[in-house]
């Protein structure tokens, strides 16, 4: 059973007005968005996102942003990360249900994204988001990014569903608590291979300003496995001292795709991210530690298969806060 459209806050005031409205002029009358707005300022800032700039049509009920992608935003050298593309298209999904405080112990969130083609680092895209009035009454919210230079090739999209909890990941120990003492960290195994080593320094930015210690992410090769630990922090907040779910998607990108990369670089072929789903089981919370962990699931010739866990480590028994699928294109 899902959650009811009816049964959730509505974030923004009810309005009359034809022409569309930004988020910033529409926070000076809804206190949720302007709370919202203020704590999810230092994320949106380091990512360069002017989401305040989004505009909203009263009449379609669409959120609309359009901004250049900026250089911090890179993985491969002028390409976009998958995780900031997942981020900008969920900040997109979230402002319509801005302000529902449904009880994730019954609900699970779920959002899939879809990447159909490459966004370049220096692009002014559109992205587009609204509720799904054709999903029975379920909560249900699509998006998707153009470039503007070519409004009729969709880059991306992605949708965001609320339904009640039927999974069983809610406690109970992890299939992918690994401790990670067996490894080698990416920075010292990208001494020895070339192309890890200019990702890495391609995309610096993009981690570094998303506090992802992606070099003291360890590596086992023999096991198949990538783990990382972080403390989440102040950047990372959405609101109400949570992590934004745009974070949580990028931590899932890479850490699910990472062994994909280090697979197929001893090939000398790169790996670019195809669709990645993810399902939040609870509360991720500023300042908590947390532990993720991806491993391939399967590689069936240009395609691969892999998954991402991340565990809350101030439970014994690593509980599973949210995990991922992602398969990718090896070309």
């Amino acid at each position: 059973m899902a959650i009811k459209e009816n049964e959730l806050p509505q974030a923004l005031p009810n309005s009359e007005v034809s022409k569309q409205e930004s988020l910033l002029e529409l926070s000076a009358d809804s206190s949720v968005l302007s709370r919202y707005l203020t704590s999810s300022y230092e994320f949106y800032d380091i990512n360069n996102i002017p989401i305040k700039d989004t505009l909203w049509n009263p009449e379609t009920g669409e959120f609309i942003l359009e901004f250049i992608t900026p250089e911090t935003s890179q993985a491969y050298e002028g390409i976009c990360h998958g995780g900031f593309t997942a981020m900008l298209i969920d900040s997109i999904l979230r402002l319509p249900i801005l302000g529902n405080k449904y009880n994730r112990d019954d609900f699970t969130d779920m959002v899939s994204i879809k990447y159909m083609r490459k966004v370049e680092v220096g692009a002014t895209i559109r992205v587009t988001g609204k509720i799904d009035p054709n999903n029975e009454g379920q909560v249900k919210i699509s998006a998707y990014i153009v470039d503007t230079s070519r409004p009729t090739k969709v880059l991306a999209k992605g949708s965001l569903s609320i339904d009640k909890k039927t999974d069983t990941y809610t406690s109970g120990e992890s299939e992918d608590m690994y401790e990670g003492e067996d490894g080698v960290t990416l920075g010292e195994l990208s001494k020895e291979h070339d192309m890890l080593r200019e990702y890495l320094l391609s995309s610096a930015d993009f981690y570094n300003i998303n506090n992802i210690p992606i070099n003291d992410a360890i590596w086992n090769e023999e096991s198949g496995e990538l783990a990382i630990d972080i403390e989440t922090s102040s950047i990372n907040q959405a609101e109400d001292g949570l992590c934004q779910i745009g974070y949580i998607l990028t931590l899932l990108d890479s850490i699910a795709g990472f062994p994909v990369f280090l697979k197929s670089i001893k090939e000398e072929k790169i790996a670019l991210s195809d669709e990645l789903t993810i399902k939040s089981f609870g509360d991720i919370k500023v300042g908590s530690k947390i532990r993720v962990v991806g491993k391939i699931q399967s590689i069936d010739g240009k395609k691969s298969k892999s998954k991402a866990s991340v565990l809350d480590m101030s439970d014994s028994k690593g509980r599973v806060l949210a995990e991922g699928s992602l398969t990718m294109n090896i070309l």
